[in-house]
């Protein structure tokens, strides 16, 4: 096979890249490059290009990870406030490839193929003023296979962005607050919103990430962590607090579920890389069902993304002021309200240069010990901290944490997330053939699934449901009969996670 036919063999659908490895179609020496991979990492810190790697072959596989640093306090908006130009982190191969880094703290991930023999990539910090540094790994001939299509990766890029924005707004929210309700909400949503927008841009990086795991065998189960509820107190009521808590906990499950779902990507890509087809198998069923409740996690916080902060905005009118030593004032004023707080750019500024000079507040490095960030996690929210734009995260919350524009991002990656699934009946029909069972059960089975395919394609998604279903109670009935125990229980699974995929009824 030539180098072409190879690189578009990878790049084609994850399924069929699945399908590949669990030896169906071309079988799986196909869907890597024969040459072991090799991993570079270089630090850049000039405004003359490092060589970061050289001597790549004609058809090889490059995938790029690079994260770009400061120490300067709100440098991402130099070139809006100051004037200055931009410094982005620019990467550049003799065969014609190019890609920018423009945003601090956040890494980000390309892929590219070789196009020549001895083609080398440099790398250059554009109008490089000494504060900026950008860690640069590059791994050649990975067998790791993409997850995510090019949208959802944008896409969890985007929202990971508007995540460390809202967080830093939030940030500096939380000590201007005279309420103790109001300080703690803002702490938890700061704190979330950060460790989010962390394991948001580390999912993006999809392939570029992979991390052997020897624990291939076993299926990894979400470990949910929450803050302590915000109570129900004057001026909150019981609804208006079991909402602001159930937001913050949507929050926290998209990050949870998130953290495993990286985890069980290491853990397919090892699975496959030693040739364990069964574990290759259940790892990839445990994708399918935690990619549907990631989805859905992500769709419920679009719904309350603006519904919550309508509720706080009904919240700050129903209260006085806590004015110090007056009590509840008579007439509440914008500025009195439990939770509304004007932030300037200059607030944003000077929380971000108190966070580069004495570190992450108390109370948010407390909260995110709570919710399970670690250490490395807490150095990344740092840097995320001191270097979004002040522009950007000023304004009128807790309205800011609404944003229109976020929801629909929101939405938009449950929809591109949802059509990157990597389970369909095609491959459940491939796995009942692949049993080799007498012809009477496996026509018996796989009359029912392409009757569910047949109704999906008319757009009959209950039709759909009820012949998987169907397909399930037969399997179930010749479980440890007709077919093989822990095969029945393979195929039960994935069709379980097919209706899940599909939202059918219990």
């Amino acid at each position: 096979m030539s180098a072409v036919k190879q690189v578009v063999a990878l790049r084609v659908a994850f399924v069929v890249l699945v399908a590949v490895a669990f030896g169906f179609g071309l079988g799986l020496a196909q869907s890597t490059r024969a040459s072991a991979a090799t991993t570079t990492t270089v630090t850049v810190a000039s405004d003359s290009p490092v060589v970061i790697v050289s001597g790549l072959s004609k058809g090889d596989i490059v995938d790029v990870q690079a994260t770009l640093s400061t120490t300067e306090p709100g440098e991402v908006a130099e070139s809006t406030i100051d004037g200055l130009p931009p410094e982005p982190l620019v990467l550049q191969s003799t065969g014609g490839f190019s890609f920018s880094v423009p945003v601090y703290a956040q890494p980000l991930a390309a892929r590219f193929i070789a196009t020549t023999d001895v083609e080398s990539l440099s790398g250059y910090i554009q109008n490089y003023d000494f504060d900026e540094s950008a860690s640069v790994t590059v791994t050649v001939n990975s067998t790791a296979q993409q997850l995510f299509s090019q949208q959802t990766k944008d896409l969890l890029d985007k929202v990971a962005a508007s995540e460390a924005v809202l967080a830093t707004g939030s940030a500096t929210a939380a000590p201007k607050c005279l309420a103790g309700v109001c300080a703690s909400f803002y702490t938890n949503f700061s704190s979330i919103a950060w460790l989010n927008s962390v394991v948001t841009a580390d999912l993006a990086l999809d392939a570029a990430d992979f991390t052997p795991d020897p624990n291939y065998k076993v299926v990894q189960q979400p470990i949910f962590q929450l803050p302590a509820d915000i109570p129900a107190q004057d001026g909150l009521t019981q609804a208006q607090a079991f909402l602001t808590n159930l937001t913050l906990a949507s929050m926290q499950r998209i990050t949870d579920l998130g953290q495993t779902l990286k985890v069980t990507q290491d853990r397919f890509q090892s699975a496959v890389d030693a040739g364990d087809d069964a574990a290759a198998l259940q790892q990839l069923i445990a994708l399918q069902a935690q990619m549907n409740k990631y989805n859905q996690a992500i769709e419920s916080l679009s719904n309350l993304q603006k519904k919550m902060a309508d509720t706080l905005d009904t919240v700050v009118g129903n209260i006085g002021g806590l004015r110090i030593g007056t009590g509840f004032a008579a007439q509440a004023t914008t500025q009195d309200r439990l939770f509304s707080q004007t932030i300037t750019q200059d607030d944003v500024f000077n929380f971000e240069s108190g966070v580069a000079n004495n570190g992450l507040p108390d109370q948010i490095r407390e909260t995110l010990t709570q919710i399970g960030a670690s250490a490395e996690e807490m150095d990344t929210i740092r840097q995320l901290a001191m270097v979004q734009d002040p522009k950007a995260a000023a304004g009128e919350y807790p309205a800011r944490i609404g944003d229109p524009a976020l929801a629909d991002d929101l939405r938009a990656l449950a929809a591109s997330l949802h059509a990157d699934l990597p389970l369909d009946i095609a491959h459940l029909i491939g796995q009942v053939k692949k049993r080799e069972l007498a012809r009477g059960t496996e026509n018996s089975l796989l009359t029912k699934l392409t009757g569910a395919q047949h109704k999906l394609d008319a757009g009959d998604h209950a039709g759909a449901c009820r012949r998987l279903a169907t397909f399930i109670n037969e399997v179930q009935a010749q479980s440890a009969k007709k077919i093989d125990a822990a095969a029945a229980q393979a195929l039960i699974d994935e069709a379980t996670v097919l209706r899940e995929s599909e939202d059918c009824a219990a």
